[in-house]
């Protein structure tokens, strides 16, 4: 009889642990698992997840509208800088040449002076 009342018991601490399992799950659904209490709360869950949809696909468009008017900028600058350093070259090579002429003016300055003197 002993041995009938362990296993009785064992058993019971068994169903105990199961049970205990159970109610345990189910409180932490009900805590962490919101409950449909009626229609209207589905119908403004469907609603919100609608809008923020609509939401998502308008960031989409502004962020690929915005990547387009970036390289749209960086084409135009990439072209002014272009056309200041052609500019830039072309005033330099001007430059060169005027300092080459007012060289090459100047040593005929100084051989003619030279040639006077001599005379």
């Amino acid at each position: 009889m002993y041995l009938y009342f362990t296993k009785f018991k064992s058993f019971c601490s068994l169903i105990d642990v199961i049970f205990d399992y159970n109610i345990n799950r189910v409180s932490y659904a009900v805590r962490h698992v919101p409950q449909v209490r009626d229609d209207g709360w589905l119908f403004r869950m469907k609603q919100q997840l609608k809008e923020l949809k609509v939401l998502q696909n308008d960031a989409e468009i502004a962020r690929d509208r915005a990547k387009e008017e970036l390289m749209n900028l960086e084409k135009t600058i990439y072209a002014d800088r272009r056309a200041r350093d052609i500019e830039l070259q072309n005033v330099r090579r001007e430059s060169d040449e005027k300092r080459q002429q007012q060289e090459l003016f100047q040593r005929r300055i100084v051989r003619l002076s030279a040639f006077n003197m001599e005379i």
